[in-house]
């Protein structure tokens, strides 16, 4: 990103953190081993069917493209093409071994929701943003926000709220161990590993 952009969507950015971050919130002291918004039932996971249809019928090049795209290359774990969809920025700073470590951790999230639910998009010379909504099996909705950046061939993925929290829950696992209790230096590493991933967009 070219020096002194400064996007219109970047207070989002602090509503997202705060959402994001462990210790930010009611739920910081059950904070699961990984990022499973979605629990894993013993229901079958729904068909790709309509993920791919709704992948065909978008545009190559386009926003909602490299949504559904992003959701089909997760479910299947197909990480070096999930990779290509994130912006070269992300990529250099995260590194790919790790983008793609933290999704294969939480792959389960993506196999138990049906296909994204595109509800808002916003969009000005400097990038967009698209809000989602996802149905898990079960009947219960999130949602997400990705931040994109136009690039040669159409879009690149510069921030989203999945990630910002699955990274920052692989940084705390790191130190408190899987389902350890959240600690005070596991919550810190959290905010740290997600703070710079936010920083990737200033």
């Amino acid at each position: 990103m070219a020096r002194g952009w400064t996007p219109r969507w970047l207070p989002l950015l602090t509503i997202f953190a705060v959402l994001a971050v462990p210790g930010c919130g009611s739920d910081a002291e059950r904070s699961p081993a990984r990022v499973d918004d979605v629990a894993q039932t013993t229901q079958n996971p729904p068909s790709s069917s309509k993920l791919i249809d709704a992948l065909r019928r978008s545009k190559v090049g386009t926003r909602e493209r490299a949504v559904y795209a992003l959701y089909y290359y997760a479910r299947w774990g197909d990480y070096p093409a999930l990779l290509r969809l994130y912006d070269s920025r992300v990529r250099s700073a995260i590194g790919r071994s790790q983008i793609a470590s933290v999704y294969a951790a939480n792959r389960g999230r993506f196999l138990y929701v049906d296909v994204p639910k595109i509800v808002n998009q916003r969009v000005d010379a400097q990038g967009a943003s698209v809000s989602i909504e996802l149905r898990s099996t079960e009947g219960s909705v999130i949602e997400e926000t990705y931040l994109l950046r136009s690039r040669k061939g159409g879009w690149g993925i510069a921030y989203d709220t999945f990630f910002d929290r699955a990274y920052g829950e692989t940084a705390r696992v790191a130190i408190d161990g899987p389902g350890g209790k959240p600690s005070a230096r596991g919550n810190q590493a959290a905010r740290r590993a997600s703070s710079r991933f936010r920083s990737l967009t200033l």
